[in-house]
């Protein structure tokens, strides 16, 4: 460990050196800071991971408490891709991860919290009015585009809900993973119903 002495006789030696050296160990420390990983971004997608989520949204919880700030929570996965993985090799995975990344960072801003918080688990706070089935659509769309010559791994499951009154961050994502749920359900029994011809057993 470093003490207070040994930080003054550090400065006093930076102080004393000649401005073109100091200028050139400024950039070397900047250069050296801009190829290091950030240690909460996922390497695949380049979206914040779960970590820097909680804190962030976090944050937003407090202040839209504060403002009265509509908040709401998109909570997209891929079903089927463990599946998929095992048929078509991880690369086409990966890949297909990529296409819902890019899809997101297509239909929200760049303000708003897009993150990775699991192997197949995205979501993203973002304040704003819009209905769920916009919001569904849009990603579908995005999503169809950037997945064109991959092998198909169906319609990510998609989830929207207001997130204002949600006093921490895990109760919100436990909430987004509820909702997931339903709509899983939902979009499953309506692929039955349309292959039994509306008919019901």
């Amino acid at each position: 460990m470093y003490g207070v002495n040994d930080i003054e006789e550090l400065l006093d030696l930076l102080g004393r050196l000649p401005a073109a050296d100091l200028a050139r160990l400024r950039a070397g420390i900047e250069e050296v800071s801009a190829q290091s990983p950030d240690p909460d971004v996922d390497p695949l997608t380049g979206l914040m991971g779960r970590a820097s989520f909680r804190v962030s949204a976090g944050d937003a919880l407090v202040g839209a408490e504060r403002s009265a700030e509509r908040l709401q929570l998109v909570r997209v996965d891929i079903p089927g891709l463990r599946t998929y993985n095992e048929t078509y090799g991880e690369e086409a995975g990966d890949a297909v991860l990529r296409c819902v990344a890019g899809a997101l960072r297509a239909v929200f801003r760049r303000s708003d919290l897009i993150a990775r918080v699991g192997d197949d688990d995205f979501v993203v706070l973002f304040a704003g009015s819009g209905s769920a089935a916009q919001f569904v659509e849009r990603i579908t769309s995005a999503f169809a585009n950037r997945s064109t010559g991959l092998p198909d791994v169906g319609r990510p499951t998609i989830a929207v809900l207001r997130a204002n009154g949600y006093h921490s961050v895990d109760a919100l994502l436990a909430a987004g993973d509820s909702a997931a749920l339903r709509s899983m359900v939902d979009a499953a029994y309506r692929r039955t119903h349309a292959r039994l011809g509306g008919r019901h057993r």
